[in-house]
């Protein structure tokens, strides 16, 4: 059985913060097993952060229902592949 772990946190933070809880959630991942699904939804202006700070990690990043274009957001994944 897959656990899948998910959250966002809005504009609860600053680009310092979220480069920090993504860390923590990087480290804490690790010592989990592989059947535990860890996904992220960072605001935008986090977001290209955060898709480079978790390339190649078990982590996934999801949008949030944004209030700019989506051709801006597809950039954005499109980076990470």
């Amino acid at each position: 059985m897959r656990t899948i772990v998910a959250g966002n946190w809005k504009m609860h933070t600053d680009s310092t913060g979220a480069r920090s809880l993504v860390g923590a959630l990087l480290e804490k991942l690790e010592g989990l097993p592989n059947t535990v699904e860890a996904i992220v939804a960072p605001p935008f202006p986090y977001l290209q952060r955060v898709l480079d700070q978790t390339r190649g990690s078990r982590i996934k990043v999801a949008a949030q229902k944004p209030r700019v274009p989506p051709r801006m957001i597809i950039r954005c994944f499109l980076k990470k592949a």
